[in-house]
């Protein structure tokens, strides 16, 4: 049976780097920069739909403020309500249509086309918002000069693009809505391990970079920009870009924190630490955030997702 925990607890006072502390507020100036941080407020694990959660990674806000996550434990999307309820489930291993190996990221530009990384199927497919199975594309059939290896990631902007992280060559792959090859994005000497990837509003991409242990961000006209968050990571995994006061927030599976900046790289506040329990991850993975602020995050070895409400913004 579906377990959905919530807590009484108030509020968590998250670290800004200028201390936490009732000061903080005074500035109005810059009120924008000093954030108390989210509070836990639910967990969703077990049984959803056939089988109990397993190894969630890749989350993505659908329609309606839907929850889709890629259960892939079992090969499988799963789509939810906010607070946890079951709605859909599509997928079950497999290698023909609408038969998952390992789904492992997603991408919604609008909240009702679906993209999902089939990783280990080597394809791109394309879903409607009840996770019907509308059209895919297999990595191995593109036209490039060099094959793809095994994609990490994939982002959509607002016009339809898709872009596609391949660590293997060190670059980022960009389709067009047909899937069709236009280019090729490569980081000033290039990306070491270009991961999970996010759009923002203005059709920035920040793109996880791991072993350069930082976030690389090119612009709408797939121009570099910069990097940050060097000193800030061990291993991050999962990226989010949040409209809601133009935040990026990074997932570090290594030490299980979520680190949250905003769009210029500055760093905000952070939590998390490993382990069980409400602000504890056994290995974080893959965040996201509704059009309320909540923040959804990942436990891919705790197999479930914990829901974070924010306070003091």
């Amino acid at each position: 049976m579906n377990r959905i925990f919530t807590t009484a607890i108030a509020t968590i006072c998250i670290v800004h780097l200028l201390g936490c502390g009732a000061g903080q507020h005074d500035v109005e100036a810059n009120l924008d920069d000093y954030i108390v941080g989210y509070v836990f407020e639910a967990e969703i694990s077990g049984r959803l739909g056939r089988v109990a959660l397993s190894k969630p990674t890749s989350l993505a806000i659908g329609a309606m403020g839907s929850l889709i996550i890629c259960d892939s434990g079992n090969n499988r999307l799963v789509k939810v309500k906010p607070n946890g309820e079951f709605i859909v489930e599509q997928g079950g291993f497999g290698f023909s249509r609408e038969q998952f190996y390992y789904p492992s990221a997603l991408a919604t530009p609008d909240g009702i086309n679906l993209y999902l990384l089939d990783s280990s199927n080597d394809r791109i497919v394309k879903l409607d918002y009840d996770l019907n199975w509308l059209d895919s594309q297999s990595l191995s059939g593109l036209d490039l000069d060099d094959p793809a290896g095994r994609a990490t990631g994939l982002a959509v902007n607002s016009f339809g693009d898709i872009y596609v992280s391949d660590p293997h060559n060190r670059r980022i792959i960009k389709l067009d809505p047909n899937f069709t090859y236009e280019s090729e994005l490569t980081d000033i000497g290039a990306f070491l391990d270009p991961m999970q990837m996010t759009i923002d509003r203005a059709d920035n991409l920040y793109i996880v970079n791991s072993e350069d242990h930082n976030v690389v961000v090119f612009d709408a006209y797939d121009n570099y920009v910069r990097s940050f968050g060097e000193e800030e990571f061990t291993e991050p995994t999962g990226i989010c870009a949040s409209s809601i006061k133009n935040r990026v927030i990074v997932v570090d599976s290594h030490e299980n924190r979520v680190r949250v900046f905003n769009t210029q790289g500055k760093i905000l506040y952070t939590f998390g630490s490993t382990g069980i329990g409400e602000y504890r991850f056994e290995q974080a993975f893959g965040v996201c955030v509704d059009g309320n602020g909540r923040l959804y995050v990942s436990d891919y070895k705790g197999n479930r997702i914990l829901v974070y409400r924010p306070v003091g913004e």
